[in-house]
């Protein structure tokens, strides 16, 4: 979503955004200046925060899976794709954190206020679905992983939406939009791919 000088369009261009993986990689600039209320807020924040483990979540995931052997190709191909593409978005979600430490509204730490997310994240695997796609053989684990990264994608939408909802930087809005647009198009592709190995969802 964002490298080397895009960090700083983020603080300071409204309307700057990049696609996530899945979309065009395109920067899309405005040079309108950014008013104050762009400044990355608490929500804003949280938002990148809660996507970092959730996206770390993915990567370990497709990690299970790609270590298998009988994994069917096209499955493998996906898998390959998500491990490198949401391994890459947090570096660069650390990198705008490291970027917007001096420049948001309000704490930003650990504990910054309104980053408290009640219960687990959504999505997120439980410890006992981990360990079945660990434990899983090859064409089992590819189903499962297809059944349980359909969630987790769905997830990442409904935090998005509430970024959408709640955030103030309207570069974190811009991002949590292609989140959407991107993720409910991986949901389909994961939905084709579970026809056509004749699994139901």
């Amino acid at each position: 979503w964002l490298a080397g000088a895009g960090v700083a369009a983020a603080l300071v261009v409204p309307g700057a955004w990049v696609a996530t993986a899945g979309g065009g990689h395109d920067a899309h600039v405005a040079s309108a200046p950014s008013p104050a209320g762009d400044v990355p807020t608490d929500a804003d924040v949280c938002f990148v925060r809660m996507m970092i483990p959730h996206h770390e979540q993915a990567v370990a995931m497709s990690d299970l899976l790609l270590a298998k052997a009988g994994v069917w190709d096209r499955g493998r191909r996906y898998a390959e794709f998500v491990r490198a593409a949401q391994a890459r978005e947090v570096e660069t979600m650390r990198r705008w954190l490291d970027a917007w430490g001096s420049a948001t509204h309000g704490a930003h730490d650990a504990d910054a206020p309104g980053c408290d997310h009640a219960g687990p994240m959504p999505g997120m695997l439980t410890d006992a679905e981990v360990a079945a796609l660990r434990s899983a053989d090859g064409p089992a684990a590819q189903l499962l992983y297809l059944r349980l990264m359909i969630p987790h994608h769905e997830g990442a939408v409904e935090m998005a939406y509430d970024e959408i909802a709640a955030g103030s930087n309207v570069f974190a809005i811009s991002v949590a939009k292609h989140v959407v647009q991107d993720q409910l198009g991986e949901v389909a592709a994961m939905e084709s791919m579970l026809a056509e190995l004749g699994a139901a969802w």
